[in-house]
């Protein structure tokens, strides 16, 4: 009951004398500028394929904020391809920096194909920009998307090797070996392959060059796993395995 009669008491002071109620200002804000950086981000075209457009033109832009564009504020750029942090594909710089009025250019190229890669799923790539400042645990990244696409399945020659694929498993964890079986793979009658190319989608060196393989991934992300043959009359089939690797 003592708080009710302290509550009643303020009111009736309030309509007896009147209160000058005192507006609490919010504090600045502090810390690092990364808070009061806007970013935004664009590929043209965002886009791109074997027999077309190969390049993106990726642009920044950097504002405070006040609005302002943000003049020399430094990126760091990387590739990520399905929520792997890979190099696929090359930029033509590593890092750029934001020029006067806030804006920073960089130009994407698509990787080159084999022909073991005709036809295997497009690839979404994002270009991220990481500011480069005073704390790099506490770094936003910024990221725009691109869509590559690999030539498509050419027309099939006549008596062509056929690419037989297997895994050990399709869902992984980083660290975890996965092997790869391809021996069911076949040339034509009479004929013998001679060349099993592999590629395991995160650009890691391997020297794997038998009909199997085996290969651990070293980050999570979802990874297009391919298989080449090619006969002794230099005729190539191809096939592919999606695998999903987790932490």
């Amino acid at each position: 009951m003592k708080g009710i009669t302290l509550s009643f008491a303020c009111l009736a002071a309030v309509l007896v004398s009147g209160c000058t109620v005192h507006q609490t200002e919010a504090p600045d804000l502090t810390g690092p500028s990364e808070f009061a950086l806007a970013v935004n981000m664009a590929a043209t075209p965002d886009t791109l394929f074997s027999g077309g457009q190969q390049q993106a033109s990726v642009s920044l832009q950097a504002r405070d904020v006040n609005g302002t564009p943000k003049a020399g504020q430094t990126f760091r750029l990387t590739t990520v391809v399905s929520g792997a942090n890979v190099a696929y594909g090359t930029l033509s710089t590593q890092t750029v920096v934001t020029g006067a009025d806030g804006r920073a250019v960089a130009i994407y190229t698509m990787p080159e194909f084999t022909p073991f890669d005709a036809g295997t799923p497009a690839r979404t790539v994002s270009v991220v920009a990481v500011p480069i400042g005073t704390d790099y645990a506490g770094a936003v990244p910024h990221r725009v998307e691109l869509l590559v696409v690999p030539p498509p399945v050419p027309t099939s020659v006549k008596g062509s090797p056929t690419a037989a694929l297997l895994a050990s498993t399709v869902n992984t964890k980083v660290g975890q070996l996965v092997t790869f079986d391809a021996s069911g793979s076949a040339a034509e009658p009479g004929h013998s392959i001679v060349l099993f190319y592999w590629n395991y989608g995160d650009t890691l060196f391997n020297e794997e060059h038998g009909s199997d393989s085996s290969h651990v991934f070293a980050s999570p992300g979802t990874y297009t796993v391919v298989l080449g043959v090619q006969d002794d009359l230099g005729r190539v089939g191809s096939t592919y395995k999606t695998i999903v690797v987790a932490n």
